[in-house]
């Protein structure tokens, strides 16, 4: 499972992505600052083709992106039908997601996707790009703990 989100303020923003195996543990972690974007929107797109390159480096044959943008899941189903101006950057998400066994994107609410909100609040414009593996911050873990996607 990897769950991305985007936290926006006016013409910035950050990504923030988990990855989580089919049990719920934490595999790895990514954040990235961005100094220019043009919406929420946007960086949400940006938060799932990131996610799904850091996947790829991960080794991760198998993924069900969640984000809660239901915005950006309503493009993706509708494909080349639409005319966003996001959609070239959905045109690589899905060049990238077939390089997957399996992939699939669903909305979350928000509630369950504190997580990467919380990956996401980790960079700044002073620090830009934090990646976790193993480690990752402890505010980050004692949300992994609660989390409703969370399972034992």
């Amino acid at each position: 499972m990897l769950m991305v989100v985007s936290l926006s303020i006016p013409g910035q923003g950050s990504t923030g992505l988990v990855i989580r195996d089919h049990t719920g543990t934490c595999r790895g972690a990514q954040a990235r600052w961005h100094e220019h974007c043009a919406d929420a929107l946007m960086m949400e797109a940006y938060a799932c083709k990131e996610g799904l390159e850091f996947a790829g480096q991960c080794g991760v044959q198998r993924v069900h992106l969640e984000t809660d943008c239901l915005e950006l899941v309503r493009l993706w189903k509708l494909e080349e039908g639409q005319r966003s101006f996001i959609m070239p950057l959905l045109q690589e998400v899905k060049e990238i997601s077939c390089s997957f066994q399996d992939f699939s994107i669903s909305h979350v609410s928000r509630d369950c996707n504190k997580v990467a909100h919380e990956v996401a609040r980790q960079v700044s414009s002073t620090v830009k790009f934090g990646v976790w593996h193993r480690e990752i911050p402890t505010c980050v873990q004692e949300l992994l703990e609660q989390d409703c996607n969370h399972r034992r």
